[in-house]
């Protein structure tokens, strides 16, 4: 099976050292022409607010999963292609953003 997941750079805790990336997007196909270098917008809905970010492609990961290690396919071997995103403006819509998932998220707290 074969899955490409889109994820953005998002640090909701500010103390966390390493970058944390939260999925934007799924998809059983590879989009086209989403390679390192390339702009790209990600019109995202959180809770019921819709952000249109500039962002730019920074990075592509290959994962080959087997059987009953990939967390939303237990009994199948997955290929997942990982694509890593940075926005390119809009601090302060990814400062919102943040907010808004810590607000409905009390873990993140």
């Amino acid at each position: 099976m074969f899955q490409c997941q889109i994820e953005l750079l998002i640090n909701v805790l500010p103390e966390n050292s390493e970058a944390d990336y939260i999925t934007v997007a799924k998809y059983d196909f590879e989009p086209p022409d989403l390679q390192v270098g390339k702009e790209v917008w990600v019109h995202w809905e959180v809770w019921n607010k819709l952000y249109s970010l500039k962002c730019k492609v920074t990075g592509r990961k290959n994962v080959i999963c087997s059987k009953g290690t990939h967390p939303d396919y237990k009994d199948k071997y997955v290929f997942l292609l990982r694509i890593f995103l940075e926005t390119e403006d809009r601090e302060d819509k990814l400062q919102e953003i943040k907010e808004n998932l810590k607000k409905h998220n009390p873990h993140l707290k």
